[in-house]
Formats: C-alpha cells, structure tokens, sequence
C-alpha cells in the first residue's frame, strides 16, 4: 500500500486527487481483498498439509471436526513430495479460480458495476468495475504479485494462469 503511495506512515489511506488515479487505487483495494482471502484460505491448507498452525490466525486450541481429524490422519501419511504437489494443486487451482472469477466479471457479468464508498465524497462512489471496463482479469496477475504473501513470493507461481 506505501509502495503504491495509498498509506501514510501512519497507516491511513491517501487517495490521489485524479479520478483516474482513485479509480486505480479502488481497484487494487478490491484486489487486495481478493487475494488476502486466496492467501488465507491456501495458508489454512498448508498448515492441514504440514500439521502445522503457522498461519498468523491458526490455532492449536481449535477444536477439530471429526471430518478435519480424519483428513489430518491421511494428510500425515504422505510423503513430503506428495504434500508439495498438493500443495502446488491447490495454489494452481485457486490462481485459476481468481482468475475465471474476474472473467466473470468482465465478460460473463458485464453488465455489473462495482463500486466502494469514496473516504471524502469527491465523488460519493469510486468504481472499480463497470461495463466499460473489462480488464479486471488481466489486473489479477499483479494483483498476485503486487499483494500476496505466496504468490508474489514464489517465483513458480509468478507465471499467468
């Protein structure tokens, strides 16, 4: 978000004065929201695959399901080849899911439009997505790289769907 100038030291948003720029901004918000919810979801099923509560908001106190023990009994008997290739499964699989869900948006759903409330009314809504733009799918990509903690650290998954 500093990086892009979007925070202050302080951690407060800084929204350009450009529409055009705000409306860039809204779009990378809405692909940090995106791709934390991928990241969190992938880190949750590194730490099933590892045994492991690793992710920031794991827990070894959590009560398990009897369905999440008997999933962690046979994820335990693999070997650490077969957990990588699970895992590299999973990452390619929810890349894509990412992916086909902004094709959605831009092309199968163009008719919709995404908007977020603007912090100081100048206008009183930013777009994020409307017919007339339909490149969410290609933005998806640096959105990985830009904000994930997995994707845009490992240079495997650096590659388009």
């Amino acid at each position: 978000m500093k990086r892009h100038g979007w925070m202050d030291e302080s951690g407060k948003y800084v929204w350009p004065e450009n529409e055009e720029d705000r409306r860039k901004m809204a779009r990378g918000l809405f692909g940090i929201e995106l791709v934390s919810n991928a990241d969190y979801w992938l880190l949750l099923a590194d730490d099933e695959l590892d045994g492991t509560h690793s992710a920031p908001w794991a827990s070894a106190d959590k009560k398990r399901q009897p369905d999440e023990m008997q999933r962690q009994q046979i994820l335990a008997t693999l070997s650490v080849e077969q957990r990588q290739a699970v895992r590299d499964l999973l990452r390619h699989t929810v890349k894509g899911e990412l992916y086909s869900f902004c094709i959605a948006l831009d092309r199968t759903l163009g008719g919709s439009t995404i908007s977020i409330a603007s912090p100081d009314k100048r206008p009183d809504r930013v777009e994020v997505h409307s017919p007339e733009q339909d490149e969410l799918h290609c933005e998806q990509h640096q959105w990985l790289g830009d904000f994930s903690i997995l994707f845009g650290k490992d240079e495997r998954y650096e590659q388009e769907v």
